[in-house]
């Protein structure tokens, strides 16, 4: 059966990448400015944060790893930590697992901290914005036009747009009922990147290659871009 050729695959990839006992890691960061980040990071197996699940791969488990990441290699810099998340490859894929693997963040404990502690920064001050009004962030929409960007796409509207706009057969996230409630009704991607607005001051002051007009195409780049550029992706 497909649901038992799957999990075999996932525990394969799981053993092959990771053998060690798994343990779990305390975590207790204060960065200036910013609340207190407290808490355990969880599935460490040596200087591996190693999580299998029989979930798609999804942005969200992307970004859940490295937040994991950041907040241990703040915590303990000494360690080369890295991450791997192991999950099943996409709808229609030809292959069964997805490995996304990230890390470590530098060859030296000081370049790990000033990585980990820069990236945690930006996010928990995204995290902070987010609690005063609604971003313009869409998990998969917003990893689509990132990646393209950082592939030098001539077009990453056409990949933002895919995750976006449902289709009579498919649900995507145009039709999530949170962004509905949020954005007043489904709306098409041109019109939801429109509803963004244009940059502010503060968020002129960062700047992207290329160059971002939008606050959607602004924070889908200030959440992703550093997480790209780390991550390694492979599909077997």
């Amino acid at each position: 059966m497909e649901m038992e050729h799957d999990i075999e695959e996932l525990v394969r990839a799981s053993t092959e990448l990771g053998g060690a006992e798994t343990r779990s890691m305390a975590v207790d960061v204060a960065l200036p400015g910013l609340p207190e980040l407290a808490g355990e990071v969880q599935g460490v197996r040596g200087d591996v944060i190693h999580m299998v699940t029989y979930r798609r791969m999804q942005p969200a488990l992307r970004l859940t790893a490295w937040v994991h990441l950041l907040a241990a290699s703040a915590a303990e810099p000494e360690r080369p930590l890295s991450a791997v998340t192991i999950g099943r490859a996409e709808r229609r894929s030809t292959r069964t697992v997805k490995i996304a693997a990230i890390g470590p963040l530098g060859s030296d404990p000081a370049s790990r901290r000033h990585t980990a502690e820069e990236q945690l920064r930006i996010l928990m001050e995204l995290f902070e914005l987010g609690m005063a009004e609604p971003l313009p962030l869409y998990c998969k929409t917003s990893e689509a036009y990132a990646a393209a960007r950082a592939a030098g796409a001539d077009d990453a509207e056409v990949a933002g747009r895919q995750k976006w706009e449902s289709s009579i057969d498919f649900d995507q996230e145009d039709r999530d009922r949170s962004h509905v409630v949020v954005l007043g009704g489904q709306l098409s991607y041109n019109d939801m990147v429109a509803c963004s607005g244009p940059l502010g001051d503060d968020e002129q002051s960062r700047q992207f290659d290329p160059i971002e007009t939008t606050r959607f195409g602004f924070y889908a780049r200030l959440l992703w871009d550093a997480l790209l550029g780390d991550e390694r992706l492979v599909t077997r």
